[in-house]
């Protein structure tokens, strides 16, 4: 537990994985802000692959404040690892959505069916955010020398 008795910065949220933090950010954007941003990044949408045997994510029925509060930090959605990585993906790669295979492709190929889901800035600002994280918060167990997280 890291309270500070007062509000945290954005990335202060990040740095300490900070579900009253993750929560705030939430009701900021409202339930539909939030529904749509996941939507669009793919985490609500069932995963087109190679493999049939795709599960669907699981998601509230009807979403309330309380279920927008919960999915924010981690909990209130089911989606594969593969899932979380692709949407994840597309928040610090300069903000495309790539549909993953299985199959050998070039880049070419793969940004050929890319889909911009967010700006380069706010992409950009994820990278940041992220590698926050891993230099001075909860993720500094990502951290492998020789690679940037």
């Amino acid at each position: 537990f890291h309270g500070k008795s007062r509000v945290l910065s954005v990335p202060e949220v990040f740095i300490y994985s900070s579900n009253i933090g993750s929560a705030k950010e939430a009701e900021a954007v409202g339930i539909e802000g939030h529904r749509e941003f996941l939507h669009r990044l793919g985490i609500l949408e069932r995963m087109q692959t190679e493999l049939p045997e795709v599960a669907r994510p699981t998601e509230p029925k009807v979403w309330k404040q309380v279920h927008s509060i919960t999915i924010a930090f981690g909990h209130g959605v089911s989606t594969t690892p593969l899932q979380t990585a692709v949407g994840c993906a597309a928040l610090v790669n300069g903000g495309y959505l790539i549909q993953p295979t299985f199959l050998r492709r070039a880049q070419e190929q793969a940004m050929s069916v890319a889909k911009k889901v967010v700006s380069d800035k706010t992409s950009e600002n994820m990278r940041y955010l992220y590698a926050l994280n891993a230099e001075k918060g909860s993720g500094r167990n990502a951290r492998v020398p020789g690679y940037r997280v």
